[in-house]
């Protein structure tokens, strides 16, 4: 049992107890139990749900002492808890809810008969035919979720408006009914209010809201679902968690929103505020997971450091209403490394957990079955072009590194990353890694980009499945390229496929009659976990498609295949979407925010807000709709690489506010000399503008657009988002004698090319490891790629601008052929398609 930990102690003995200061281990789990996936408690106790589908209960909350199996129950796939009860959903074709715990205020929905008690999960049977797939539960209330009727059920204390239903306020103690339709989730916690995603895409609250905890507004409770204040999309949303008097929202790049009572405006400060609508929490840091209970908030950040608000016996603050950070003997980065997800947040204790991706899941296999391995690391069957395509080596030359300078265990482990991008020794592995050339690689190299890289990839593919294509006139067949470690790992109708087929074949026909569509899409999702939907999809015609691929293919049982379907769908069937430098929308086709009865037009799309700011770092368009499109933040290349100067300072001349900051990038932005533009920023701008500023500096993406924009205009520039690019202003840079910090010698023609060091150093991993390696006083470097003179210039011109200055003069064949390892060699940002850009760029 490796997959959770907490932090804390049920029952404190002392101020000292060293269970506060490191994660422990959980160790009282049955030997058969190889996985917890989830945890919830009560007042009372705590249940934690086993990948078996096994309950597991504590005798009180200490959950170092033995815990208690249920037995007699069907697998179970998931749990909810409120204050006093537990419910627990079986994983049956026909799936069954059970209820334990307290039914005094009838949240269990049995009829009490005197017994408001009951002490083991018993079936409730008035649910059995209504094909629940969700549960959820708030303090004295339980719901209950068709999804495919999208019918709420309900039961539970009524009053303050905890079921959404006026009409039963006064009813007080409610058994199980029908409450809501139209509904696609809910959001529930330790707290007596409820979210709502309704099928229109909005969200809605009811119940308490004596603190604004709904985000509508105001401080009245909500008798009925109400829709929530958002000031974005709720899209953007990644997860929501609620506790007693606040709501706290996620959203997919990290930042955080709250509504309620909460006594924060950033981690650390102490300022006491009632938020009645979801407002950002400036926390200068990316945050990972956040958690909740009773009284308790919880910040888990990208590194890994815990900051609570409430009750947690800590014992670092007198003030349990300060946001604080938890302060351990220990170094959590490490320990926390691979754990995901935070559950059952308690005065005493948090536990994390480790969710793997269902890809991970799946190719851990071939660490243990070795399927269709084609060489060895010290005996361990591996597969070469996953191992060279995750380090970006040649697999000789890792090969012999890691036999060379490595145990066993640390093979084992680093193996564990390359398969299921999990660090077991976090210190040890990322050694390893460095040694290759990979910075962060638990945020930089995650395995479903790497195998993007080989998805239908002609060069590596060791077989090829052959489909019929039923849209050609003679129904072709088609060849897809594929690699079959891969599919086997995801697939048990691939594996025994491949199992029972001759050694000399290299190609094998699909029988399930699916059109290439399907199976491209399909073979899409076993490399990436994601099904790139398009707007040309048929997606009504590929859901009917889908319903079966899971148990036709044999793929991973808990994959929740239509689920997952359903986030990607809705993404442009008959509509054509143009978005224009000055950011206005237009539409051809059917969209409901037209102004124009005919959907044949070109029409511009009005709208009640300025978009110009709104739009100005979204670049492109995905999953559009009928009823909605969706905007993406999609940075370049250069964009993301210099991201990394604003992290790890490398090379920094001097700071603005304590930031380390590179002054002739801040100079030729800006137009003005460094220390004008600090004494400015530093006498007239906060820190958080100062970091969205350099931001865009940096990174051409504007956080806050209209404080930006107010700043850059006080430097003379106007409209910064159209006018001053970065790739243009690092085009001023490029062999510029007079501002270059270094000279690059290329050894075939000892010719020296002005360079910048923090610039290439952000771009390429090996002019990192070059500069971070030189004594202090040497001012020039020699390049031994064996590379032609013109072969550098090129790399370097798109090193400072995204851009391959070809020309007509250019020997496209030899350059092209010595452009091939480039991305390797120079250890660029991996996700580069180079020969992509090459080809592009040969054809102007």
């Amino acid at each position: 049992m490796s997959n959770i930990k907490s932090l804390g102690d049920p029952y404190p003995k002392t101020k000292q107890s060293d269970k506060f200061e490191t994660l422990s281990l959980i160790k009282t789990f049955p030997q058969e139990v190889t996985k917890v996936i989830d945890v919830v408690d009560t007042d009372d106790n705590i249940v934690f749900l086993s990948s078996e589908g096994k309950l597991y209960q504590t005798t009180g909350k200490n959950y170092h002492e033995k815990l208690k199996a249920f037995e007699n129950l069907p697998p179970i796939k998931s749990i909810a808890s409120g204050y006093f009860h537990f419910l627990a959903l079986s994983n049956e074709e026909k799936p069954k809810v059970y209820g334990w715990g307290k039914n005094n205020e009838q949240q269990l929905g049995f009829d009490n008969n005197g017994k408001v008690f009951i002490e083991k999960p018993t079936l409730i049977e008035s649910l059995k035919e209504e094909n629940i797939e969700q549960i959820f539960c708030i303090g004295f209330c339980s719901f209950f979720l068709n999804k495919k009727t999208n019918v709420l059920f309900g039961c539970g204390d009524s009053t303050n408006g905890m079921l959404g239903k006026p009409e039963i306020t006064e009813n007080k103690f409610v058994k199980i009914q029908k409450l809501h339709e139209n509904v696609a989730n809910v959001f529930s916690g330790p707290s007596d209010h409820t979210l709502m995603m309704k099928t229109d895409g909005k969200l809605y609250g009811f119940g308490l809201n004596e603190d604004g905890e709904l985000g509508l507004g105001h401080k009245k409770n909500a008798l009925k679902p109400t829709q929530m204040k958002l000031e974005f999309p709720v899209e953007d949303i990644s997860k929501i968690r609620m506790a007693y008097r606040l709501t706290s929202i996620l959203t997919n790049d990290g930042k955080l929103y709250v509504t309620g009572y909460h006594q924060s405006t950033g981690v650390g400060s102490d300022l006491t505020e009632f938020k009645q609508y979801p407002q950002f929490i400036n926390n200068n840091t990316i945050i990972k997971d956040i958690g909740s209970g009773y009284e308790l908030f919880v910040i888990l950040t990208q590194d890994n450091e815990i900051w609570v608000q409430g009750k947690f016996n800590d014992f670092n603050s007198n003030n349990s209403s300060v946001i604080r950070k938890i302060q351990t003997r220990t170094n959590l980065n490490n320990d926390l490394s691979n754990y995901n997800q935070m559950k059952c947040c308690d005065e005493n204790f948090i536990f994390f957990l480790k969710k793997n991706s269902y890809l991970s899941q799946d190719l851990e296999k071939l660490l243990k079955n070795g399927y269709f391995s084609d060489c060895d690391i010290q005996n361990i069957p591996v597969h070469k072009i996953l191992i060279e395509t995750r380090i970006g080596k040649t697999f000789d030359l890792i090969k012999k590194y890691l036999e060379s300078n490595c145990k066993l265990n640390e093979i084992q482990d680093l193996l564990k990353w390359i398969y299921c991008d999990q660090m077991i020794n976090f210190k040890r592995t990322n050694e390893i890694l460095n040694h290759f050339g990979i910075q962060d690689a638990h945020k930089t190299k995650l395995l479903k980009n790497d195998l993007k890289q080989l998805l239908f990839d002609e060069q590596t593919s060791d077989f090829k499945l052959v489909v019929k294509n039923e849209e050609e006139e003679e129904e072709e067949e088609e060849e897809l390229y594929i690699h079959k470690f891969i599919l086997a790992a995801r697939s048990g109708l691939f594996l025994n496929m491949f199992q029972n087929i001759e050694e000399n074949l290299h190609k094998v026909k699909d029988y399930s009659q699916k059109s290439l569509e399907t199976i491209e899409l399909l073979i899409s999702f076993l490399y990436t976990d994601e099904l790139p939907i398009t707007a040309d999809t048929d997606q009504e015609f590929i859901k009917e498609e889908f319903e079966d691929i899971v148990d036709y293919y044999q793929l991973n049982p808990t994959i929740p295949m239509m689920d997952i379907f359903e986030k990607y769908i809705g993404c442009g069937y008959k509509l054509f979407v143009i978005l224009t430098q000055d950011n206005e929308i237009w539409v051809q086709g059917k969209f409901n925010g037209s102004n124009s009865d005919s959907s044949s037009v070109i029409r511009k799309i009005q709208t009640g807000t300025n978009l110009n700011n709104e739009l100005s770092t979204y670049n492109q368009i995905k999953c559009c709709g009928i009823n909605l499109i969706f905007f993406f933040k999609s940075n370049s290349y250069l964009s993301q690489d210099l991201e990394k100067l604003l992290k790890n300072g490398y090379f920094s001349d001097c700071d603005i506010q304590n930031i380390p900051v590179h002054k002739i990038l801040i100079e030729t932005r800006i137009g003005k000399t460094f220390d004008l533009i600090k004494k400015y920023l530093e006498s007239n701008c906060k820190l958080n503008e100062i970091q969205d500023l350099l931001k865009w500096i940096y990174c051409d993406e504007m956080i806050n657009s209209k404080r930006t924009n107010e700043i850059l205009n006080h430097f003379g520039i106007q409209n910064a988002q159209k006018t001053k690019l970065l790739t243009n202003d690092l085009k001023q840079l490029l062999f510029d004698e007079k501002t270059s910090d270094f000279k690059l010698v290329v050894k075939n023609e000892e010719e020296e090319l002005y360079i910048h060091k923090f610039i290439l150093a952000a771009r390429s991993g090996l002019f990192l490891n070059m500069f971070q390696n030189i004594e202090e006083n040497f001012q020039k470097v020699k390049d031994y790629s064996g590379k032609s003179l013109e072969t550098i210039e090129l790399l370097i011109s798109f090193l400072y601008t995204d851009e391959l200055p070809i020309t007509a003069d250019t020997d496209q064949e030899f350059i092209k052929e010595e452009f091939e390892d480039i991305v390797e060699y120079y250890q660029l940002n991996p996700t580069i398609p180079m020969m992509n850009i090459f080809e592009k760029y040969s054809k102007i």
